[in-house]
């Protein structure tokens, strides 16, 4: 399985970005995909920047949306460069300057 980048939970668990944009699980199995950077929240949501496939983008105070695997998801506009988190807050890094 080739990965484009790799993530880890607080417990120590393992995601991956697929080349096909999609976060998986260790167990590579599809959590979200239509984006190109995520991190995973302490309780084990996903935040993640749309590549720009998906038509919704949500803001930091929107609903999370349930991906189908047990997991809730929230995408950011793909005009950021990429997310990380910083004692549990999101952080976007702004792609326009």
């Amino acid at each position: 399985m080739q990965a484009k980048a790799v993530r880890f939970d607080l417990l120590g668990n393992t995601y991956y970005l697929s080349t096909d944009n999609c976060a998986l699980n260790a167990q590579y199995t599809k959590l979200a995909c239509g984006i190109k950077d995520f991190e995973v929240l302490p309780d084990g949501r996903i935040l993640g920047i749309s590549d720009g496939s998906s038509g919704t983008v949500d803001t930091i105070d929107g609903p999370f949306r349930p991906t189908g695997y047990g997991k809730e998801y929230k995408t950011f506009a793909p005009s950021y460069k990429g997310i990380t988190l910083l004692k549990d807050k999101v952080v976007l890094i702004d792609g326009q300057n």
